[in-house]
């Protein structure tokens, strides 16, 4: 018995030892996220096509494990290719074709994720601006996705994500902002979405609000749920929308007065339109709208004024989100527990 004790204090003492000491911070991860990640918290994999790193979950502090789970860094030709969902070694002809393809002077394959319909990467330009902040440096310049069939893939889309003309240090965060700004004011055309959906799979209900929703307190009024039914089989339950309704249309489908509350989505839909955030990249959104500000129960949350934006990811994929307009402007602890509980 005191021998076994003793090996369970040496084992403990070694795991414990990256705290004991002053541990050397690991520069690429912490570069990539808003966490500290020191050496000791990841693991390292020698393959004949390089080094692959990602951080052990075991000995990964709360920010990282929300940040940077099924993060990986393939270390290839003096690159470092961020590679998400997978580890790199189920993918690697795909990641070495895409490397070579945007292997240049002034271009390089920064990021790759792939999923079961394919994959999509984001390829970084050296700014030549010599007045730009980034001069000399390469920056995240576009993403393109891919479809896989039968082995071949096909770019089915492309989006420029950084021009290099007369840039300054906060032109990306400026064009996140004004994305973001626009996409919380109107996520979503709600009368065309509707007239898209087969009613056949769209049931209603009359339901009270909540105490943080908007209410413009108009008499003979109500809160209205629409759940959107999916056709496909395999789906993730049912996409909800949420309105304020009042008046002589408040129990009919058409109503281009009501108000909307809340969106409530866990499936792709392309009738949704720019709100068809369901199975996009981690990557692909913080392109389109920066870092979150704020992580609360490790979900990723935007607002602008009285709108927010709450996402749920899963292995660095959009699993779920979650869009509510406020009836107030300040993001508290005490409303964010409301809206969590």
């Amino acid at each position: 018995m005191k021998i076994q004790m003793l090996l369970v204090l040496i084992a403990s003492s070694f795991l414990s030892s990256c705290l004991m000491s002053e541990p050397s911070e690991h520069r690429e991860f912490m570069s990539r996220s808003d966490c500290y990640v020191y050496e000791c918290e990841v693991a390292s994999e020698m393959y004949v096509f390089g080094k692959v790193e990602y951080v052990k979950m075991n000995n990964a502090g709360k920010c990282a494990k929300l940040q940077l789970q099924n993060t990986f860094l393939l270390h290839f030709n003096k690159d470092i290719i961020e590679v998400y969902g997978q580890h790199p070694k189920h993918n690697i002809r795909s990641i070495i074709k895409e490397y070579a393809k945007h292997a240049s002077d002034t271009t390089k394959l920064g990021t790759y994720f792939a999923d079961e319909d394919g994959y999509s990467v984001t390829v970084n330009r050296l700014c030549k601006d010599k007045k730009n902040v980034y001069y000399n440096r390469f920056i995240l310049w576009k993403s393109l996705d891919f479809e896989t069939e039968n082995e071949q893939s096909k770019c089915i889309s492309q989006q420029i994500l950084t021009t290099f003309h007369d840039w300054d240090k906060n032109k990306n965060s400026e064009i996140n902002a004004s994305n973001l700004i626009q996409f919380l004011k109107n996520p979503i055309q709600l009368q065309e979405f509707k007239k898209k959906k087969n009613r056949e799979y769209v049931t209603t209900s009359v339901q009270n609000g909540k105490a943080y929703y908007f209410n413009p307190k108009n008499k003979d009024s109500t809160y209205y749920n629409y759940n959107f039914i999916p056709e496909n089989v395999a789906s993730n339950g049912v996409n909800k929308i949420k309105v304020f309704k009042h008046g002589k249309n408040k129990h009919s489908y058409e109503d281009d007065t009501e108000t909307l509350i809340e969106l409530n989505i866990t499936n792709k839909d392309e009738a949704l339109g720019e709100a068809n955030l369901v199975g996009l990249s981690k990557t692909a959104l913080e392109a389109k709208f920066g870092k979150a500000k704020l992580i609360y129960k490790g979900q990723s949350i935007y607002s602008y004024k009285n709108k927010i934006l709450c996402v749920d990811f899963e292995d660095a994929v959009i699993k779920s989100f979650q869009y509510i307009h406020l009836n107030t402007t300040g993001m508290t602890d005490a409303l964010l527990e409301q809206i969590f509980d």
